[in-house]
């Protein structure tokens, strides 16, 4: 059987060394990024976190719209940003907080890359370190 079809994280992979975050990366840490990640479709009007939720994943937009919205003093919902195109969401909140600020929902059906927290975060470390060295 072709290895091809072996390989469990492919469509990640393909994904992560095409986009414009991950391309440039080496291929042994866009492997260890692909290993530590997982496929989404979802449809629309599909939340995919919520304020106050623990980060535990970083999620790439590369098809489809999300919405990211907080709640203001009142209780209105104020709208933060509407996402089109390839993007990581909530970039800031990634690396500068443990819970999310904002509540981010799907607009029409998403194809994202959802990557372990921890993993990018230690990737991320590793290619500093190599880029300072």
């Amino acid at each position: 059987m072709n290895a091809r079809f072996n390989d469990p994280y492919r469509a990640q992979r393909e994904l992560l060394s095409g986009s414009k975050f991950f391309a440039a990366l080496p291929p042994a840490l866009l492997n260890e990024l692909a290993e530590a990640s997982r496929l989404l479709e979802l449809p629309a009007n599909q939340t995919l976190y919520e304020a106050g939720d623990q980060i535990r994943e970083a999620h790439l937009l590369f098809n489809g719209s999300v919405k990211r919205s907080t709640t203001i003093p009142g209780g209105a919902t104020k709208v933060i940003e509407l996402v089109q195109s390839e993007q990581l969401l909530s970039l800031g909140e990634l690396f500068g907080a443990t819970h999310y600020a904002s509540t981010c929902c799907c607009i029409t059906q998403t194809l994202l890359v959802a990557i372990d927290i921890r993993k990018l975060r230690e990737t991320t470390v590793k290619l500093f370190e190599r880029l300072t060295k």
